[in-house]
């Protein structure tokens, strides 16, 4: 479990009303968690989304990955650039699995952050390297910007879309 205020918890049993929730390091206690994906194709493998895309409480660090189930993380240096990441998607694509980013930007200290990255990012490495996969609004040069990333029972993607990271409104 994360935390938009700071914070990444694990539980090693959910089912039982006496297991309790522990921090897993104090280096998350500060970090605005905002969203994780777990790999359909080998659950050791996890995303985790930083930033605060909604209310702009804060601002993020990118995306953080673990390959031996939550032991240890590491930035995706990639996504160094990635502020606010509403949502992160996994899809098995041919027996590959595909991420997908939902990112936005914000005005932070007198400048837009993360605009030239915002939309949804996607990744068929293992986050190595990324491609926006949206595309620009009409008549703009801008491009959506994915806010809720879901895949559907069909392994269809649904994208839920604001206009742009100048948008105050959802689309």
């Amino acid at each position: 479990a994360g935390a938009v205020g700071g914070g990444l918890w694990y539980n090693n049993d959910i089912t039982s009303s006496s297991s309790s929730w522990q921090k897993v390091n104090d280096f998350w206690d500060n970090i605005s968690v905002s969203c994780m994906a777990v790999d359909p194709n080998n659950s050791q493998i996890f995303y985790v989304g930083t930033g605060e895309p909604y209310a702009r409480a804060s601002r993020g660090s990118g995306i953080w990955k673990t390959t031996n189930g939550g032991a240890s993380f590491t930035k995706l240096s990639t996504t160094t650039s990635f502020y606010y990441i509403n949502d992160i998607a996994i899809r098995n694509e041919g027996g590959a699995s595909v991420v997908y980013a939902a990112v936005d930007a914000y005005y932070y200290k007198g400048t837009y952050h993360g605009a030239a990255q915002a939309g949804l990012q996607q990744s068929s490495n293992g986050g190595s390297t990324w491609a926006q996969v949206l595309v620009n609004i009409p008549n703009e040069t801008t491009n959506f910007v994915a806010s809720d990333v879901e895949l559907a029972a069909d392994n269809r993607i649904w994208i839920g879309s604001k206009a742009s990271p100048y948008a105050l409104t959802d689309r």
